[in-house]
């Protein structure tokens, strides 16, 4: 299971658990008491505990990690009632996290911008030196896969859940989802009403071209 603060960010506090004899274990296979995690952060008084939902194979082959890399979609619906995914990026873990937020560089994953309708990895970026700054990625650096030669599976059928999505939650004319690929298709995790942009000139002018 996964316990997360509600209204938390950035993947802070998130806790991989599972359950068992009675008793809670961390990812190392240690005890767990909930109400110790909790004072850890005494800012969140509202907790989330979910079925933990496993990544698509060929999402883990590509980071060599078992934990969740979902897919963050934009949604946009026009005056006209259109919805459009005008950008889409997916996070990628690195060994070490059990989440796959890019904080803006901070936890150390990557951060692609993805394009659902080739099913493709446009440009991937990872943290720079001491995680100062931005630099492209050509290559995991935990599992050397190159991105470039990476399909994203499920691609169609994503698209098509965000867009039915972003017709269901109108008023709201732009969200964005995050969405869970595994091996029986995509899946919704939650909506963001405020969502980060990508970190790139690309992703801005992309951004700005539908919201315009």
């Amino acid at each position: 299971m996964v316990l997360k603060p509600v209204n938390g960010v950035h993947g802070h506090g998130v806790q991989v658990l599972h359950f068992e004899n009675g008793r809670f274990f961390d990812v190392n296979n240690a005890p767990v008491e909930i109400s110790t995690l909790m004072q850890l952060w005494p800012e969140y008084k509202r907790w989330l505990i979910q079925d933990r939902i496993h990544p698509h194979r060929d999402l883990v082959r590509l980071s060599g990690s078992s934990y969740l890399q979902t897919l963050r979609a934009v949604t946009f619906v026009d005056h006209d009632g259109h919805a459009t995914v005008p950008i889409a990026w997916l996070k990628i873990i690195t060994r070490g996290n059990v989440f796959d937020n890019f904080a803006f560089g901070a936890s150390g994953n990557l951060l692609a911008t993805v394009d659902l309708v080739r099913a493709n990895l446009d440009h991937v970026f990872a943290p720079g030196i001491a995680h100062h700054g931005l630099t492209l990625a050509m290559r995991h650096p935990d599992t050397d896969i190159v991105f470039a030669d990476f399909q994203l599976p499920f691609a169609a059928e994503t698209y098509s859940l965000v867009l039915r999505a972003a017709k269901i939650f109108m008023p709201l004319r732009t969200i964005g989802w995050d969405v869970a690929i595994t091996d029986d298709g995509p899946s919704l995790i939650e909506g963001n009403v405020t969502w980060d942009p990508g970190p790139t000139l690309h992703d801005l002018r992309a951004i700005v071209a539908a919201f315009v």
